[in-house]
């Protein structure tokens, strides 16, 4: 399965706040299988910051995953080509780059790549009613990845496919 993830990009005077886990050698490994770093076609890629300073643990090198998929920039958004587009959702101060929400961005995606026609042939997949398409689309992937798992929730998409 094919993830998309969100990405950091380093920008001049933007800040955010990130999380840092502590793992032990069999969590690392455990999270290193999950996140796909192993296998033939890794998803991520691990990197290192050195002389990274902890509150009350001093320096030490911080691992870090790097995704493998290019980043989504928007061919076209109001008048400006190919740029990066913040998610709304991850706090910020001193963004350069438009700021759109999940479902915004969804639904410039749908636009930019004109998916309107590709995506009504899933319509059947889709809960209607519930809002844009964007956020239809973003309900049906949820559900999608969350429940194939198990096998409680098989989409006509992957049945055929």
């Amino acid at each position: 399965m094919r993830r998309t993830t969100a990405q950091l990009v380093p920008v001049s005077g933007t800040t955010i706040d990130a999380w840092v886990t502590l793992l032990n050698q069999a969590q690392f490994e455990r999270v290193n299988l999950t996140e796909g770093l192993i296998g033939d076609a890794p998803t991520y890629r691990l990197g290192s910051i050195a002389g990274f300073l902890a509150d009350s643990i001093g320096e030490w090198e911080l691992l870090f995953y790097v995704g493998n998929t290019k980043m989504f920039s928007s061919p076209s958004y109001q008048g400006v080509t190919d740029t990066p587009i913040s998610i709304a959702e991850i706090p910020a101060e001193g963004r350069k780059y438009p700021t759109l929400y999940q479902e915004q961005l969804l639904n410039h995606a749908i636009e930019v790549f004109d998916l309107s026609n590709y995506l009504a042939q899933f319509k059947d997949e889709f809960e209607v009613g519930l809002g844009s398409l964007g956020r239809q689309l973003a309900l049906f992937l949820n559900r999608h990845f969350n429940s194939h798992g198990d096998g409680s929730y098989r989409c006509s998409i992957c049945t055929t496919v």
